[in-house]
């Protein structure tokens, strides 16, 4: 597909405000890594997480391929091992005569022999003179007198070139110099072998030449032990200079996002206002990428004119809540060195194992305004926080502390998805048409921004050989909150504030996958301690919200097959317990199992995707929803899409309380972007 598939919805997040506050979707991640193998016996050892020089593929098959030199090849003048072929294309040279040929074998040791004795038998042709003072032109030699003695050094074949730096054959009269034999050479060096440790010397080839040598990985311009030189090789790949160019560029800017509109009915509600949404968004995230460094920058945009149709039915709160939001998403910046990496700004942490009820995903707030309908990517929201990772092997730490005391955004006190929306609109006990003339808004405590209010997490993550195991632990601001009804007094205001106390618990927990061929198990276990909870409401002429604290034990267990073609199911069921005895039962029932299960498959070649998700809260009394929806990718970037969403409120008192006319359909059309 041409653009990032969208993930299914999934309305696991009433869990948060009938079970625990903190269950939400999950995300499995996995990181695949690959390394580049090349020349396994002779660069592994090398390969110590320092990028390699570019080389010739090509160049090094040959070179690897090809017989090794015979025992009579030299080294190279700077100790390096000789190459398995050729360096330097040999220009051409016009035939000469061949000199008479050695009473040695061809392939003898590289070191000097001994002169021959003299023969005393006259040769066919002159003898070369011992090799006269360089001149700084090349040009004919002389030709020397018959009975001249002959070179000290023994010559080598004329088929076969001599390295660079070897000692210097004899030359017939008429032979002009080579690119082996450097002109300005006064003597022959001394022999060496190929552990010999000498600095390298410039050595003249034709064309460009690169004049750097070796690092201090051993992968320098001239040739090493494993047969990459810097020089031209016999498939003529020339070297690379040692530099910012020879690498891929690092520097990245790119801007992604997407168009989306979206618009909805009330199934229920065609005798009086059906318009449900009439939202159109755009998201946007620039990425600026430079070695180490990557920053983040991400924004949403949202108007809804649903409200412009029979607007007297709304509050101002509820319009000011859905009519239009404009928030910054995630802006972070990260540096990477190795194996420490470090992050600052608004972010997104996805912990837990489960995709659709995780009670450990508990770093980010959630938009709960919409309750089963808003898409996954829109849930999560970021928070300011300072992050770093530190990995050792197959292990991760984590540390993370948020400095913003945000939670989240809530529906209105008389918004349509609000479970108290009847008991804050006015009735007989609380002040009946008084009270529902009120404006009530929420006032939370702590404030944003107080210093007493960051919170701290922390992360220990094993990735195994198919399983992965993590351990968390936190102090942290109950999501939730404990609400605190004005006196009755406050409710003759114009705007009234309902406060909601966010107190510290601190959370423990540990999670854990098993894959097996097409199964995925997964499993969460963790303990709130002291955690807020509130009690059920006293039958009294003006209510109030009693809350007490309390451990509680979160579990979920959870399994994905993906064993059809093109076919994902899923499973989640949550269960928490109370290990203390009390007589007080809560507001909402916390103790009753919740259940979740999707379906998802695609079609005509992943154009056409189908999801199919439904939950069960705390038994069937408390209540159930579920969801099915299709997208279908027209063209490249455009997907037009469509679905029901049904809400079937229980007996007992849940977070779909109140929902019985909420059913709608919808559709949705979206364009994804992407520049760089």
């Amino acid at each position: 597909m041409t653009h990032q598939t969208r993930r299914a919805i999934v309305p696991g997040w009433i869990v948060l405000a009938a079970l625990t506050p903190m269950s939400a979707y999950g995300a499995v991640g996995g990181v695949l890594h690959q390394r580049a193998q090349c020349e396994a016996e002779s660069l592994n050892r090398r390969n110590s997480g320092q990028e390699l020089r570019r080389f010739s593929s090509l160049g090094m098959l040959r070179r690897l391929l090809a017989p090794p030199n015979s025992p009579g090849a030299d080294c190279p003048a700077n100790g390096s091992p000789a190459q398995t072929g050729p360096t330097v294309p040999e220009p051409p040279v016009p035939a000469e005569p061949t000199p008479p040929a050695p009473p040695t074998v061809p392939g003898s040791p590289p070191e000097v022999q001994p002169a021959p004795a003299p023969s005393p038998e006259p040769a066919p042709s002159p003898e070369p003179a011992p090799l006269p003072e360089p001149s700084p032109a090349p040009g004919p030699e002389p030709t020397p007198p018959a009975d001249a003695p002959s070179a000290a050094v023994e010559p080598t074949p004329p088929v076969v070139p001599e390295p660079d730096g070897a000692p210097a054959p004899e030359a017939p009269p008429a032979a002009p110099p080579t690119a082996d034999t450097p002109p300005n050479t006064a003597a022959p060096p001394a022999p060496q072998s190929p552990d010999a440790e000498t600095p390298p010397e410039p050595i003249p080839v034709p064309g460009p030449t690169t004049e750097a040598g070796a690092d201090e990985e051993g992968f320098g311009d001239d040739a090493d032990e494993a047969g990459w030189g810097g020089e031209a090789d016999s498939d003529g790949f020339a070297a690379v200079e040692d530099g910012g160019e020879t690498e891929p560029p690092t520097t990245h800017l790119v801007l992604t996002g997407f168009f989306r509109s979206d618009a909805a009915l009330w199934t229920e509600r065609f005798d009086s206002n059906p318009v449900a949404q009439l939202r159109q968004s755009i998201d946007a995230q620039l990425g600026y990428k430079d070695g180490d460094w990557r920053f983040v920058l991400a924004g949403h945009f949202a108007r809804d004119f649903a409200y412009w149709v029979d607007r007297d039915s709304y509050d101002a709160v509820t319009i000011e809540t859905y009519e239009q939001l404009a928030l910054v998403r995630e802006a972070f910046v990260n540096w990477s060195l190795q194996d420490v990496e470090l992050s600052a700004g608004r972010q997104i942490v996805v912990w837990g194992e489960g995709n659709m009820l995780s009670p450990l995903d508990m770093v980010n707030p959630r938009d709960l305004r919409e309750p089963g309908i808003s898409d996954l990517d829109d849930l999560r929201l970021p928070v300011a926080m300072s992050r770093v990772n530190v990995f050792v092997g197959e292990h991760r730490f984590e540390g993370l502390v948020v400095h913003e005391a945000n939670f989240g955004l809530l529906p209105p006190p008389r918004g349509n998805f609000n479970p108290m929306r009847e008991q804050l609109s006015g009735g007989d006990g609380l002040g009946g048409d008084v009270i529902a003339q009120a404006e009530i808004r929420y006032e939370h405590e702590p404030p944003q921004w107080d210093l007493g209010a960051q919170q701290y997490f922390a992360r220990w993550r094993y990735t195994g050989s198919g399983y992965d195991l993590a351990l968390y632990s936190a102090s942290l601001l109950d999501q939730q909150g404990v609400a605190k009804l004005p006196e009755l007094t406050e409710w003759l205001q114009e705007e009234v504030a309902l406060k909601l106390y966010h107190p510290r618990f601190l959370a423990f927990g540990h999670s854990g996958t098993f894959a097996h061929e097409s199964s995925l198990l997964k499993w969460e276990l963790g303990a709130d301690v002291d955690r807020p909870v509130v009690l059920e409401m006293e039958d009294v002429a003006i209510p109030d919200y009693r809350w007490e604290r309390r451990t509680i034990v979160k579990s979920m267990l959870g399994y994905t097959y993906s064993g059809f073609s093109d076919v994902m199911l899923s499973a989640e069921l949550t269960q928490n317990f109370i290990p203390e005895g009390t007589s007080e039962p809560t507001l909402f029932e916390l103790r009753q199992p919740a259940v979740a299960v999707q379906y998802h498959q695609f079609f005509l070649r992943e154009r056409l995707e189908v999801t199919a998700v439904g939950s069960v809260l705390a038994g069937l009394d408390s209540g159930w929803l579920a969801r099915a929806d299709v997208s279908y990718e027209l063209a490249d970037a455009w997907s037009v899409g469509g679905g029901y969403v049904t809400f079937q409120p229980g007996n007992r008192l849940s977070g779909l309380n109140g929902f019985t006319t909420h059913d709608r359909v919808f559709a949705k059309l979206r364009y994804d972007f992407a520049l760089q």
